[in-house]
């Protein structure tokens, strides 16, 4: 039985190796649709929980990585945006 929050987004690409998507529920499971968290051009989802006893599969691993890999890639991207914004910062404080 999940002790996680379940996803009951009904349209999402990650629906068959999204572990909030495929647990068994228990019986007062908390469930909720995030749907709002995927990003579709970017094949991405924060909330995807990769599936425990699927990893031994290989579409599901390439999935999980290519979630996986655009999580780091916008990490960086945020990492250096916020570097920006702060040096933007420090040089108007400057003037």
């Amino acid at each position: 039985m999940a002790d996680i929050t379940m996803c009951v987004a009904k349209d999402c690409p990650f629906k068959d190796s999204c572990y909030r998507k495929t647990a068994k529920p228990s019986t007062y499971q908390s469930q909720s649709d995030f749907e709002s968290y995927l990003d579709r051009k970017l094949l991405n989802c924060d909330m995807y929980y990769d599936t425990p006893n699927l990893k031994d599969d290989a579409e599901h691993i390439n999935i999980y990585n290519m979630v996986q890999k655009r999580r780091n890639n916008d990490s960086g991207i945020r990492h250096s945006l916020i570097n920006v914004i702060k040096q933007s910062k420090k040089a108007r404080n400057k003037k």
